[in-house]
């Protein structure tokens, strides 16, 4: 139950409304508990009356009790009705809250979380492990608690009418909830493992379909299927061993339940016939009996499914345990305008690993300023544009924004007044309005429009069937390369940032696309920081300044034209290379 308990804590204001579902749980059982005594009176009035035993007037008695017989019937049929809407209510809200806490936890986790992690898996096995709890927590509200006060209570009425039969029910029933419980202790291991092999083949059967064109090409189709067919035979073994030590243990239980009921009836029966049981007591008994046998089962599978919950809910308590990374300080304040960067002597490893992607990299900036990054792939360009953003704190050195350090100002306002332009756009399947709008969605019609003119994306927007409105697909897949390029350039110039970061954003376009691109780009970045990207060198000639990195180190810097006639020099080779076609590095 730790894991349960934990889920508990983050929805403690949901507390009072738990409180009141068992209480109206409580009054349930009470109102199913109490109508084996009515009946028992009955019987037991009537016997008198069969054997000339009886005094006074039976019939009203009776009469009174029938009918209070059928108001305790309403009344359970009404508080039956409220825990039903409560405890729905009350799964709805729960599940509601666990996920928008969920959602506002993983945008605040680190990058490096998502870098490391497969998070579609992780969604998909949250998401099962949020419905199993929701469904455990319906069921435990809606029937399951009622059932085990009831099991509780009538025991202790089996004692009260009948020692000898309450002691014997409470030994067998005992037994029989222990042998649930041995059963659960030794299935649990083998369904945890089932659970793991199940997703280990789950995984290979989404990475091979997402892959499918590449698996198609290079690799003989028989292989991942061979594999699949071994990695879900596995699973399934385990499930029948599983399910042998489950039916087992069912079968031993029902036998005691089975013994319990019988035994308990001969007892009182034979007690009956030698006149120490009225026939009252006999009628009481077997209600309670039944009551117990009916209740008994729910139980042993309450049993099951919270040990499956526990183990599931596991994944969410992770999820929500998951450090942030970096986080504010407590006495950060709001960046207002962010007129220069600095980095000084920067270094950087990424978490858990040993080796510097940046070693003393130092630059300054100020407004109007272009400052280019260039070098062989796996340098620390992009990992410089990540300390930038704050994704990352620095193992080594400091950042300063207005010549202060970074982390007097607060991420989400250091964020607000940058800009990004990368070579693979985030686009959502909604409409090319709404996603030119991510940007800031306080924006007016007009000021969309002006941004993409500002862009050149509104000539092509204009020819789209549904204009502004037309919806673009996922990950936007009815626009080409060049088009999702100036939606995104026009989204930045929504949002009117003082630093455009610009991480190979023409590098994958014809030169049709990448001329309307860079028209776009070059409205983007008039009068603002720039920090750019590129392979391509040719969009990195007229930047004020240009650092050349190899294995995290600032090896060169200065203009083109300086850095391009440096005999010897990586960035000299890299533009002969690029110009030539011939010249190797």
């Amino acid at each position: 139950m730790k894991n349960i308990l934990k889920l508990y804590g983050y929805i403690r204001d949901e507390r009072n409304r738990l409180i009141t579902t068992a209480i109206v749980s409580v009054l349930l059982s009470s109102a199913g508990l109490v109508a084996p005594l009515l009946f028992r009176y009955v019987i037991n009035e009537l016997s008198a009356v069969a054997t000339h035993q009886a005094t006074g007037n039976i019939t009203s008695k009776v009469v009174l009790v029938l009918v209070g017989l059928a108001v305790l019937y309403l009344v359970d049929n009404i508080f039956s009705f409220f825990q039903e809407r409560m405890s729905d209510r009350l799964q709805a809200d729960i599940n509601v809250k666990l996920r928008q806490r969920m959602f506002a936890h993983m945008m605040r986790l680190s990058i490096d979380y998502y870098e490391q992690t497969k998070v579609g898996e992780t969604m998909i096995k949250v998401e099962n492990a949020l419905a199993q709890f929701g469904f455990w927590l319906n069921g435990l509200t809606q029937g399951t608690l009622t059932q085990l006060i009831q099991i509780v209570i009538a025991a202790g009425l089996l004692w009260y009418i009948n020692l000898a039969v309450g002691i014997t029910v409470t030994v067998l029933v005992s037994l029989s909830i222990a042998i649930q419980v041995i059963r659960i202790r030794r299935s649990r291991e083998l369904r945890t493992l089932a659970r793991q092999q199940y997703e280990l083949a789950g995984g290979h059967f989404n990475e091979t379909i997402t892959h499918i064109a590449t698996i198609r090409s290079s690799v003989p189709g028989a292989v991942p299927t061979a594999k699949y067919r071994e990695m879900m035979e596995k699973a399934r073994d385990l499930t029948y061993r599983q399910n042998n030590i489950e039916q087992y243990g069912n079968l031993a239980r029902s036998l005691v339940n089975d013994v319990a009921v019988v035994a308990a009836v001969a007892l009182i029966a034979w007690q009956a016939l030698h006149g120490h049981a009225s026939p009252g007591d006999v009628v009481a008994v077997a209600l309670y009996l039944q009551l117990i046998a009916n209740a008994v089962g729910p139980l042993g599978r309450l049993i099951v499914t919270t040990s499956q919950v526990e183990t599931s809910v596991e994944r969410i308590t992770d999820l929500l345990e998951t450090p942030l990374g970096v986080v504010d300080a407590p006495d950060a304040v709001e960046l207002e305008e962010l007129r220069s960067l600095e980095f000084r002597n920067v270094s950087f490893c990424y978490p858990g690993k040993k080796r510097r992607v940046l070693d003393n990299v130092s630059f300054t900036m100020t407004h109007g300023e272009t400052l280019a990054l260039v070098g062989p792939s796996g340098t620390g360009k992009t990992t410089i544009t990540k300390l930038i953003l704050r994704f990352y704190e620095p193992s080594g050195g400091e950042i300063l924004i207005n010549g202060r350090p970074v982390e007097q100002f607060t991420q989400e306002s250091i964020r607000q007044h940058l800009g990004m332009v990368m070579q693979d756009v985030a686009l959502f399947n909604d409409t090319v309005e709404a996603n030119l709008q991510l940007a800031n969605p306080e924006a007016s019609k007009a000021e969309v429009r002006a941004a993409a003119a500002q862009a050149h994306a509104d000539v092509f927007i204009e020819s789209l069937p549904e204009k502004y409105q037309t919806m673009v697909g996922e990950r936007g897949v009815k626009l080409s390369g060049g088009e999702k390029q100036r939606v995104a350039v026009a989204r930045a110039i929504l949002k009117q940032p003082n630093l455009i970061i610009l991480d190979e954003a023409t590098s994958a376009l014809d030169s049709e696309s990448e001329r309307h691109v860079q028209a776009g780009l070059h409205e983007l970045m008039a009068d603002r920081m720039a920090v750019v990207i590129a392979h391509r060198l040719s969009t990195v000639m007229r930047a004020d300044q240009i650092l050349v990195l190899r294995n995290g180190k600032v090896v060169e810097r200065g203009k083109h034209a300086d850095l391009a006639e440096r005999r010897g020099g990586l960035y000299a080779k890299l533009f002969k290379l690029q110009t030539e076609g011939f010249a190797k590095v």
